[in-house]
């Protein structure tokens, strides 16, 4: 069982890995090279230069709606954004990527575990997962946020824990940190 849940989280990684092109990949179409990439470029030069990005020179990034840059709700906030002083904007999207799947492979663990899934169960879950085409259209195009949408697992699995009668300060505490982080992403 082990050996196969491993294989799956491997095939994971390598689907990632050509999916962005190991994290070279083009910037140049769709909301990449009219939203996306100018954004994470500020929030490169802001983290080389250990300056807030407060503002931006062209305001059609942000939908033209303001030259504040943290004015605008679906602005990558996480800490592993620190990454980017030492990566390029594709391969911090390939790292950032990752991360979120590694993380969501690890709520989905729990969520087979609590509903004791057979190994062949849990790779249909995995492969809806993992390989859903609205999530994957949405992450080609440039919506770099849509890769917390692989956290959800986790907040299935809270949400579980509170059917099952969970009530406690560690619940609340774990359900704000994942909203937090889902938020921040």
């Amino acid at each position: 069982g082990w050996l196969g849940i491993f294989l799956l989280f491997v095939l994971g990684i390598v689907w990632m890995g050509y999916f962005t092109n190991w994290g070279v990949h083009e910037v140049t179409f769709m909301d990449w090279a009219e939203i996306t990439a100018p954004r994470l470029t500020l929030l490169r030069n802001a983290v080389t230069t250990w300056q807030l990005p407060l503002h931006i020179s062209d305001p059609g990034t942000l939908h033209a709606a303001t030259y504040r840059f943290l004015a605008v709700p679906d602005t990558l906030l996480s800490p592993q954004m620190l990454l980017m002083r030492w990566m390029s904007v594709t391969r911090f999207n390939y790292f950032n990527l990752l991360l979120s799947y590694g993380a969501g492979f690890i709520g989905l663990l729990l969520l087979a575990r609590r509903l004791r899934l057979s190994l062949v169960t849990f790779s249909f879950a995995f492969l809806l997962y993992n390989f859903n085409g609205n999530l994957l259209a949405h992450l080609s195009i440039g919506h770099v946020m849509w890769s917390a949408t692989y956290l959800l697992s986790w907040f299935i699995w809270l949400m579980l824990c509170l059917l099952d009668g969970e009530r406690s300060w560690r619940w609340i505490l774990m359900m704000a940190g994942l909203l937090t982080i889902i938020w921040l992403q």
